[in-house]
């Protein structure tokens, strides 16, 4: 039985969230469960089962869950959400996703030791929950002050960056089912702080919009649908400028309809 959303969260009021679907809804929901049962398709490892590091995981997602928001993220089209289901599953197995989920941060990220692992959190890209807010997402803070792309491949490569942005995301997702099970309510989405204090025009080169591109890319393709809230503080006197280099990059992520991020404040020093 799907618990019921946070009533003060937007989706509880809204028709295309579960518990609250409409004919045309329920009918593109029915659709994929055919598929699902006609190929024989094992969506296991979309559910979150992967046997993950960093704490006792709950069981995982339902079936439904996951199946509405990659429906949601497709404007419903059934033809597109297979398609999408079929290649993110792939991927998953490309990449090893699922495998990686069980080891540590600092072996995914190819960094040399944790102890650079955590050098480079400490000193470059400083991220982490703080506990969750009034609708029970739990909240994630990424701090891009110091979020230099030549200084982090001193420590790791790239491509090790978007490896550890998976594993992240599978933990970020394991951390959603253990706060629904602790709350009792469904928490399908997080709240993200991206603080900006410090950050600087030079930051904002080829490497960095390569990565920026590539993380938002495997959000959109593999992991739809988890953005909430999103607000952006301390932002630099440039930041104008450099916000008009990377939303291009960030329009489907944080503004598009299928993403379901809402930027809430945009807060300048």
């Amino acid at each position: 039985m799907v618990p019921p959303y946070h009533p003060g969260a937007a989706c509880a009021e809204m028709i295309d969230y579960a518990r609250r679907l409409s004919s045309s809804h329920e009918a593109a929901l029915g659709g994929l469960r055919q598929w699902l049962t006609r190929e024989s398709v094992n969506l296991s490892p979309l559910l979150g089962d992967v046997g993950l590091t960093l704490a006792a995981s709950c069981p995982p997602e339902e079936e439904d869950l996951v199946l509405l928001r990659f429906l949601r993220h497709n404007a419903w089209d059934v033809e597109l959400t297979r398609a999408q289901l079929e290649a993110s599953l792939s991927w998953r197995v490309e990449t090893g996703v699922a495998s990686n989920a069980r080891r540590e941060p600092w072996e995914v990220s190819g960094c040399a030791s944790a102890e650079a692992f955590e050098e480079l959190c400490r000193t470059h890209y400083p991220h982490y929950t703080i506990g969750t807010d009034r609708v029970g997402r739990p909240i994630l803070v990424q701090k891009y002050g110091n979020f230099d792309t030549s200084k982090l491949q001193e420590f790791t490569t790239l491509p090790g960056l978007l490896r550890y942005h998976a594993w992240e995301q599978e933990n970020n997702a394991d951390l959603l089912r253990r706060t629904s099970a602790r709350t009792g309510y469904l928490v399908e989405t997080y709240a993200v702080v991206m603080d900006f204090k410090g950050m600087s025009m030079g930051q904002v080169n080829r490497d960095f919009l390569w990565l920026l591109r590539e993380l938002s890319e495997m959000d959109r393709k593999h992991y739809p649908g988890r953005g909430g809230v999103i607000f952006v503080i301390n932002t630099p006197p440039l930041f104008g400028l450099v916000w008009q280099g990377i939303r291009g990059f960030l329009a489907t992520q944080l503004f598009g309809h299928f993403w379901g991020f809402c930027i809430l404040a945009v807060l300048a020093e």
